[in-house]
């Protein structure tokens, strides 16, 4: 519940431009194998296995912004 509402406030502020990101080039395939790393050991203790398939795909975007979305979706 933390969690989401911390992510409500941060859409807020950026809605509101309180907080400026450069954009950059980011591989969302990269990024995808770097929150899989991070929720490996969770995952593995509820008896789920993750798996990234793919290729890489280069998008252009803030990549903290792009990281918590992507975290927030193979989380759930």
């Amino acid at each position: 519940l933390i969690s989401m509402i911390e992510g409500i406030i941060k859409l807020s502020r950026l809605d509101e431009n309180q907080i400026i990101q450069e954009k950059e080039e980011v591989d969302l395939y990269q990024l995808a194998l770097e929150i899989k790393n991070s929720l490996s050991m969770k995952a593995a203790e509820e008896g789920i296995d993750i798996q990234v398939l793919g290729s890489p795909c280069k998008v252009s975007g803030v990549r903290q912004i792009l990281y918590e979305m992507l975290y927030n979706l193979m989380e759930n």
